[in-house]
């Protein structure tokens, strides 16, 4: 989170906390033409689908981008031996692969 930026912005701390809280306990599920993304928090979910488009891919990356691009940027997801990373803007994060 040291170097954390969103859109080319560094989020208030307050915003950066609420970000740092959610790592571990979000999950992508990705199928033809939706992407959605699944946050929990204590007790409640919270459950958002973007539908998106390949831009371009490689053998180990394929880049996404969103019909509604204010509500997600551009993200590019590189395939590892039972991981993937997502990479948006200058962050990387890391995924467990689950199914």
């Amino acid at each position: 989170m040291a170097h954390f930026t969103f859109q080319g912005k560094r989020p208030t701390q307050e915003n950066l906390a609420r970000i740092a809280s959610m790592f571990g306990h979000m999950t992508h599920v990705i199928s033809p033409g939706k992407f959605t993304v699944v946050s929990r928090t204590n007790d409640m979910e919270h459950r958002e689908t973007y539908p998106f488009r390949v831009a371009r891919h490689t053998a180990s990356s394929t880049t996404l981008t969103f019909e509604d691009a204010s509500a997600l940027p551009e993200l590019t997801l590189y395939k590892g031996d039972g991981f993937y990373l997502v990479r948006v803007g200058a962050n990387f994060e890391y995924f467990s692969k689950v199914a």
